[in-house]
């Protein structure tokens, strides 16, 4: 009796599992649509997604089998918007497919793209790794992404606002433009790939430049980054990848000079006072006082 009695227990407890609203078990989503915002179902701002993964997918393309494969026949592409409130355990994309993470919103594992998939980071908090992977892209604009910042194979990432806590890393002919610092960790180059740094990427604590750290194997490090930059990171470049540094002129507000002043600046090394208002430059008092 005691024995049937546990059974009875051991059923009703997986019923429960199954039926209860509220369960914190974690589920694979698959978003295929075809549509996007306004539509409620392409628009993430609540939590009920939490410890879920969601994948996104072109209309009609499957969610079983191999994911690192291309749908056969893709439909429309499905685009997501990750907003203010919104909660998701991981965000995939795949196809031509796109997901959009903005302010508020948040992931607690990985936000990445495959095959010509996009991920595009306007701001919020990815809990993990930004990746792309085969032919995919990605941009982070704003936000924070609390992993590494990856790409692989034939991916490009541009990373051009919010914050990076981890390491960079490029594979197997992927290309990565780091236009925005700091960075939180080391950056490596691997199999073919390529790593174009501008200007203050590398901006840290304001330490003179360093190539102390440099690691080439069989690589090249090319270009020059400004004086006011500090590049204190750990360089690998591995095989034939590469890594440039690029020198540009940081100019906020396009009046010519730079808010730190570089020679490179159409108007001269000298710093603007004010780099977020074009009406305001080195000598524009005098300007004002001759008229």
């Amino acid at each position: 009796m005691w024995l049937w009695a546990v059974r009875l227990r051991v059923a009703i407890a997986c019923l429960l599992l199954v039926v209860l609203p509220g369960s914190a078990l974690a589920v694979d989503v698959l978003l295929n649509n075809g549509l996007g915002p306004p539509d409620p179902a392409n628009v993430i701002d609540h939590a009920t997604y939490a410890v879920d993964t969601l994948y996104v997918r072109n209309f009609g393309c499957p969610p079983a089998g191999d994911l690192f494969d291309p749908c056969p026949a893709p439909g429309a592409a499905t685009d997501l918007s990750l907003e203010a409130g919104g909660a998701v355990g991981w965000i995939y994309t795949y196809d031509s497919s796109r997901a959009t993470m903005e302010d508020g919103g948040a992931t607690g594992g990985a936000m990445g793209a495959y095959n010509f998939g996009n991920v595009t980071l306007n701001g919020g908090t990815v809990g993990g790794d930004f990746f792309t992977y085969s032919d995919a892209t990605g941009q982070i604009n704003g936000g924070t992404v609390n992993g590494a910042l990856a790409g692989y194979h034939d991916s490009t990432i541009e990373l051009l606002g919010g914050s990076l806590q981890y390491y960079v890393f490029a594979f197997n002919n992927a290309r990565i433009v780091l236009a925005h610092g700091p960075i939180g960790g080391q950056i490596w180059a691997l199999d073919n790939s390529h790593i174009t740094i501008r200007g203050r990427a590398l901006k840290l604590d304001g330490a003179p430049v360093s190539y102390g750290d440099l690691t080439v194997s069989g690589g090249t490090l090319t270009g020059h980054s400004p004086t006011h930059d500090a590049i204190d990171n750990v360089f690998s470049i591995v095989g034939t990848s590469s890594i440039t540094l690029e020198r540009f002129c940081d100019d906020q507000d396009g009046d010519g000079y730079g808010v730190d002043g570089d020679p490179i600046c159409p108007n001269g090394n000298q710093p603007d006072c004010d780099d977020t208002d074009a009406a305001v430059f080195p000598g524009y008092f005098s300007v004002c006082a001759r008229n």
